[in-house]
């Protein structure tokens, strides 16, 4: 059944840039999976667009759309605030009336009110 339906094709060559669905039928394969497993390169209108050479590396078994992995064991720092940052914080709760280290309940005021 499968060989019949490649033969009623017409013979083209494949678009270098195609749709998920177009390189779902390229890659005998569900348009889903492309967009799970392979990187757009682009958009046509609102769909995402697929490099022919991505889809075919990715058939051939390389990752193409796995998100940068950290090294084991490292985490991602976060900027520690600094002086002036937290002066500047203090500084702009100071002209909005909050007192520090008034939290909910000032805030509960000025609604309430």
């Amino acid at each position: 059944m499968k060989d019949r339906e490649a033969s009623d094709r017409a013979p083209r060559a494949w678009p270098r840039f195609m749709t998920a669905r177009v390189a779902a039928d390229y890659a005998d394969t569900s348009p889903w999976t492309i967009r799970r497993h392979v990187r757009p390169c682009g958009r046509r209108g609102r769909s995402f667009v697929y490099a022919l050479e991505d889809v075919e590396r990715w058939m051939r078994g390389q990752v193409i759309a796995a998100p940068a992995v950290a090294e084991e064991g490292a985490t991602r720092a976060r900027p520690t605030p600094t002086e002036a940052s937290i002066a500047r914080i203090r500084a702009l709760a100071r002209s909005r009336g909050d007192e520090p280290g008034d939290g909910l309940d000032g805030l509960a005021a000025r609604v309430g009110s």
